[in-house]
């Protein structure tokens, strides 16, 4: 008598819960306020040179029609951190014809970026309990999600953000360790 089973018995079949694995790519621009532009990559989507471009020149407009005042005066500056899109010689040409004026950073330093170590734990903490049976409903609740965030959350974003930035300048650029949430407290 044997325990195991035949070689033409079938392997028996074991329960897995199943996440559905739906992704979609969001970019999103927000300032001191609230968010200025937000839009979803097409699925396969690469984020190229000549993409970014493109989302450079979708901003610039939606800053001339939902912050005219800034868009008047110039007063803004795009931080974005060193993704290799970013940092091409085609997107740089584009910001200097364009005169958007660009707030540098130390290679190593992407937790500086609000999006980095902010907005995306943020939506990603928010959502984490739902499942989403297409992209649509995960866009469409990824919105509501964003659209939610409070005046007074971005502005406490910024304060982190200028905390970070003045460590970051009194490093002389270089990495230090502990940049996490708790040391924005000081």
């Amino acid at each position: 008598m044997s325990l195991g089973r035949g070689s033409d018995e079938p392997r028996p079949k074991k329960a897995r819960q199943s996440r559905k694995n739906i992704k979609s790519m969001l970019i999103v621009f927000f300032n001191y306020e609230s968010v200025v532009q937000h839009e979803y990559a097409p699925t396969g989507q690469i984020i190229n040179k000549e993409y970014y471009v493109e989302v450079l020149k979708r901003l610039r407009g939606a800053i001339r029609r939902k912050q005219s005042q800034l868009w008047k005066t110039g007063d803004w500056l795009l931080h974005h951190d060193y993704a290799q899109a970013h940092a091409s010689n085609l997107v740089q040409q584009y910001l200097l014809k364009n005169s958007v004026a660009l707030l540098h950073q130390p290679q190593y330093s992407a937790d500086i970026v609000p999006c980095d170590f902010w907005l995306f734990l943020r939506l990603k903490m928010l959502l984490k309990e739902d499942q989403f049976d297409d992209k649509e409903s995960l866009e469409t609740n990824t919105t509501d999600a964003l659209n939610a965030i409070p005046k007074s959350d971005f502005q406490e974003c910024f304060d982190k953000w200028k905390h970070r930035y003045k460590r970051l300048v009194h490093s002389n650029g270089d990495y230090f360790e502990g940049c996490h949430p708790s040391d924005d407290e000081e």
